[in-house]
């Protein structure tokens, strides 16, 4: 009978420790899935916000594009306060496409010029594609990010 009881004491340990065991895990597992999902939450206003302020305080105008060297000189018209300093430049002719980086601090309401690295083909269509940098408070999910306005693209023909 002795032996019984300790076999049964022993039993229950067993039972408990896998319950706290079981409870532990599942209070992490839900603390990790909420974790992601506020910050999924998170991202996906940082997206809206970044495409509101696209729509609202970005917008601009190639002027022209000048050849110097091994780079164009395009000439870029910030039409709205927001400040530009990042830029994708896309170069095409027919299939040809090449996307070059630039950056150049234009101010709102002003023109400046971008000097972007000429593509391996003369291009008949260049497309400037505006970069904005968004800092806190603007989102909440990074302390800053990068976002492209591609839907105020700038188009220049050639």
């Amino acid at each position: 009978m002795a032996g019984i009881n300790k076999k049964g004491i022993s039993e229950l340990v067993s039972v408990t420790l896998i319950i706290i065991v079981v409870i532990t895990l599942a209070f992490f597992i839900f603390k990790w899935v909420s974790g992601n999902v506020a910050e999924s939450g998170q991202k996906g206003a940082d997206r809206a916000v970044a495409g509101d302020i696209c729509r609202e305080e970005v917008k601009m105008r190639v002027n022209n594009i000048q050849e110097s060297g091994d780079f164009y000189i395009v000439t870029v018209e910030n039409l709205r306060e927001r400040v530009l300093s990042d830029f994708l430049i896309r170069y095409e002719l027919g299939e040809n496409i090449e996307i070059k980086k630039a950056r150049q601090l234009i101010a709102g309401f002003e023109t400046g010029n971008v000097k972007a690295e000429k593509p391996s083909f003369t291009p008949n269509i260049v497309k400037v594609i505006p970069q904005i940098t968004l800092e806190k408070p603007e989102i909440q999910a990074n302390e800053k990010a990068w976002w492209l306005c591609s839907n105020q693209l700038a188009q220049y023909s050639l």
